[in-house]
């Protein structure tokens, strides 16, 4: 297969509840593969943020298997940024909703990858992050919070962000707020990359040079290894008293052209998911 894919969350240390919510698919359609990951972090600081994230994952994944893969003809650019912006407006009311009718705070932030025709579509709301290790790392998503913000205006530097005490703020997320929006990227596949979408929890203790050094195309040349080393990296946050629930999806680009010009058709190869609330909005 062209791609090769991985994922897995874990409570963290501290935590009893994984409020993180993960899932892969992975198709081959009229022998071209087709590839989706979804992570979003159910926010802790808010109550049933598990039963967002949840909600929220499965609402893409249903698009996935229900509209893209029957209707991937005519999913263009302009089609598949307009069907998640849609999808991601009436979850955000949904989620709202359900926190107002049982008096809750309730959100979520979101990070949604697809891979088709050479190229990644990727919609972000909150600090979830995606990134392109190739010959460098790259984060292609921009966070939706305060430090972020800091750090773009020039009062705060990345090393100072990491200790900040709004650190966890959020400017944007799903659900707990009438409104939201999100951020839109498109880009052209690199030979033999791999595409990270990954949590805060992730991230904070070890840094963006030790996650390209630990996820970098070489190391990554089959799925052991892979799974290998996003247990390696949850353990490492684990040592330095990372607390947070921590979720990694990877895609790895191999190099290789699976087409066949005989088959026809929709088949799903892979399926994987980590969904922590039996209760979906």
């Amino acid at each position: 297969m062209r791609y090769t894919l991985a994922g897995y969350s874990d409570a963290g240390k501290v935590k009893k509840n994984n409020q993180d919510a993960i899932a892969l698919r992975q198709a081959v359609i009229d022998g071209q593969e087709a590839v989706l990951a979804v992570l979003c972090d159910g926010m802790g600081g808010f109550e049933q943020g598990e039963v967002a994230s949840s909600s929220l994952v499965m609402a893409y994944v249903n698009w996935f298997e229900t509209k893209f893969l029957n209707f991937y003809v005519h999913m263009d650019e302009d089609t598949i940024c307009a069907s998640w912006e849609k999808i991601l407006v009436d979850m955000n009311k949904r989620i709202y909703d359900y926190g107002v009718s049982n008096s809750i705070k309730i959100g979520t932030t979101l990070t949604i990858m697809l891979i088709w025709k050479d190229r990644y579509h990727i919609l972000n709301v909150g600090d979830c992050r995606a990134y392109e290790f190739a010959d460098e790392g790259i984060q292609i998503t921009k966070d939706h919070s305060v430090v972020a913000r800091e750090i773009e205006e020039g009062r705060l530097t990345k090393e100072e962000a990491r200790v900040d005490s709004r650190r966890n703020q959020l400017l944007k997320c799903v659900g707990g707020m009438p409104r939201t929006s999100a951020d839109f990227f498109v880009g052209k596949i690199k030979e033999q990359a791999v595409y990270m979408l990954c949590c805060d929890g992730v991230r904070t203790k070890v840094n963006d040079e030790e996650l390209f050094y630990y996820f970098h195309p070489t190391c990554m040349t089959t799925k052991e290894y892979m799974d290998n080393n996003i247990r390696y990296v949850f353990e490492l946050n684990k040592l330095r008293d990372e607390t947070d629930n921590m979720s990694i999806l990877l895609v790895k680009e191999n190099n290789i052209t699976y087409k066949l010009e005989e088959e026809s058709g929709v088949r799903i190869v892979y399926s994987e998911e980590f969904i922590p609330s039996n209760i979906l909005i």
